[in-house]
């Protein structure tokens, strides 16, 4: 099963256009963040982190400022914060 995963994703990676924008919130696109959790810990890990990513990479964030010390921080669609080093750089511009 984990190797039918690692296919369908290279797969997609030969499908996808390179001439497309970036679309994901995440610095780690989506696909290659699964790539490498399913690499790493196992289909069903990496199944969990695909449909984590999935449910969140829609609209519904909300990019946040600390006043303190200028850090940014995402907060997605169920709640999840993500710190500055893992917001794709579009967003912190």
């Amino acid at each position: 099963m984990k190797y039918i995963l690692l296919f369908a994703i290279r797969f997609y990676w030969i499908l996808k256009s390179n001439k497309q924008p970036a679309r994901c919130l995440f610095r780690i696109s989506c696909s290659r963040y699964v790539y490498q959790i399913t690499t790493e810990d196992g289909f069903f890990k990496g199944v969990h982190a695909l449909f984590k990513r999935f449910r969140n990479c829609r609209h519904g964030y909300q990019l946040m400022i600390n006043p303190l010390n200028g850090q940014k921080t995402m907060v997605l669609p169920d709640g999840t914060n993500i710190r500055q080093n893992e917001i794709a750089e579009k967003f912190l511009n």
